[in-house]
């Protein structure tokens, strides 16, 4: 499919004000730091008095309320993460079926990526779904690809013995198939890299998505004991908040990594999917056989709208190739966002600067935000944004606004009537915006207390992937003996 490229220019705001003083409980020593536009005028004009730090609801708790301690030396780490266990054997389901090893690797190989699927194996068919989607041959070459790295099929061809033509066809295979990133440079080169489950090989099924497919993809995955404290203790989160609106920053000081419309200038090509998340749970209650009539039938969840999930640059180009996204302009998809901010939607990408997928998410409709919330938080939440939610008590009339809006409902009322807000809050200022009194709003983190954000998903990966290593929650499985039986399958 002839991919059309055109710049649009969206004039960025310029980040004004100045960096903010109020503290957080964010940890600090979390790395480099992005520098804060600022104006020495701006900082001296702005008036700070009254806003506080919002409320915290203690009656709340995250079930992983704190971060792990280290495991692993630094070298133990890039030991594991440069050298993948080999299985050899098959494991036997307790139903009789069988998985090769090869399937059992990919999993090992998915479970790398990000925060990963979990490492525990304790249940039946947690393989399956890798056997429904390749080959033995492409699971295997899966196997032998590099991770944390962008390769070409003849760097490929070089590492496991084939030749160049077998190694693109069968790179090109896989990646038709969305285990594989594919990008075409400018220096005419086809690069690939290997992808995790989300963002990743999930959203590019997305249009293979139905209801079989859905019960294998929910196997794969670990034990809760297992996956949550991973989900949260993972360094950063997987994905990040913007404000919704910048004019609810109070002093008006933000870079362009926090302006998502800066995102559409950055980038020449976009493409839109529907939200897997939304199209899952259409499926799932039999509204829909699959995610492509999801779209046919016009369906939203509740008032929730389903085509938003938005793919940038080389990875818009890939998803309108293998056909999981069609191309929208620049103003097509900030309208999109638009839409998901006026009823009420979270506006966040994956934890990179290049903001390879933006989705419009709330905590009712999204597997994202939703285990944030049903997680109450947690350490590596604190990441999810460089603000502050802030609010003004003396200027509040408990009027409840908030509470309503607020799309992780994580704000009550306190007994005197005043909001109080948990660690669910992802800062994204939808509270603001509708506060009538103007007595909400975000105040951008001191420069100590920001998260590096990761030039692209690549490096997002091996990040997130150093950490879960360190802390003893990432390891590779490597065979069925000697180990529990799974439990029948449910």
């Amino acid at each position: 499919m002839k991919i059309v490229n055109r710049r649009t220019f969206i004039g960025s705001a310029a980040a004004l004000g100045a960096a903010a003083m109020i503290t957080s409980c964010a940890p600090s020593g979390s790395g480099k730091k992005e520098a804060s536009k600022t104006a020495d005028a701006q900082a001296e004009a702005t008036d700070l008095s009254g806003w506080k730090l919002a409320e915290k609801n203690p009656a709340v708790v995250p079930l992983v309320p704190f971060s792990a301690p280290k495991k692993l030396t630094d070298e133990e780490v890039e030991d594991l993460l440069e050298n993948r266990a080999v299985v050899t054997e098959d494991f036997v389901n307790s139903d009789g079926t069988a998985v090769a090893p090869e399937f059992q690797m990919v999993r090992n190989t998915v479970n790398r990526c990000g925060i990963g699927v979990g490492s525990l194996i304790s249940k039946d068919h947690q393989f399956d779904l890798w056997k429904r989607l390749y080959t033995e041959e492409e699971a295997q070459a899966i196997n032998e690809m590099p991770m944390y790295q962008r390769f070409t099929a003849a760097e490929f061809a070089e590492i496991c013995g084939k030749s160049v033509g077998d190694c693109t066809k069968l790179c090109n295979q896989i990646a038709d198939k969305g285990m594989l990133h594919r990008e075409h440079d400018d220096d005419g080169e086809t690069r690939f890299f290997v992808v995790g489950s989300e963002y990743g090989y999930y959203e590019a099924n997305i249009f293979n998505i139905d209801a079989d497919f859905l019960k294998l993809k929910d196997a794969t995955g670990s034990e809760d004991i297992d996956v949550g404290p991973q989900f949260v203790d993972s360094g950063t989160s997987m994905y990040r908040s913007y404000p919704v609106d910048l004019d609810v920053v109070v002093d008006g000081n933000y870079t362009e990594w926090e302006d998502w419309r800066a995102i559409f200038s950055r980038n020449d090509t976009f493409s839109v999917s529907p939200c897997v998340c939304r199209c899952r749970q259409l499926i799932q209650a039999g509204k829909a056989a699959n995610a492509r009539e999801v779209l046919d039938k016009g369906l939203t969840l509740d008032e929730h709208p389903v085509e938003t999930c938005i793919c940038t640059g080389k990875h818009a180009e890939y998803m309108i190739e293998i056909g999981a996204g069609r191309q929208i302009s620049a103003e097509e998809a900030i309208s999109i966002v638009e839409d998901g901010i006026s009823k009420g939607m979270i506006v966040e990408s994956v934890y990179t600067k290049a903001a390879e997928n933006i989705c419009l998410c709330h905590c009712d409709c999204c597997l994202n935000v939703g285990a944030v919330r049903t997680l109450n938080g947690g350490p590596a939440l604190e990441a999810y944004s460089n603000f502050n939610l802030v609010h003004r008590k003396d200027d509040c009339i408990k009027c409840g606004t908030c509470v309503e809006r607020c799309p992780m409902k994580a704000i009550t009322l306190d007994p005197d009537g005043y909001p109080i807000v948990d660690n669910a809050c992802v800062r994204c200022g939808q509270c603001a915006t509708v506060c009538p009194k103007g007595a909400r709003g975000l105040l951008r983190k001191n420069e100590t207390e920001l998260h590096e954000i990761p030039e692209t998903l690549v490096d997002d990966y091996v990040e997130k992937a150093r950490v879960r290593a360190s802390k003893g929650y990432l390891y590779d499985f490597t065979g069925q003996s000697g180990a529990k039986a799974p439990a029948a399958a449910e």
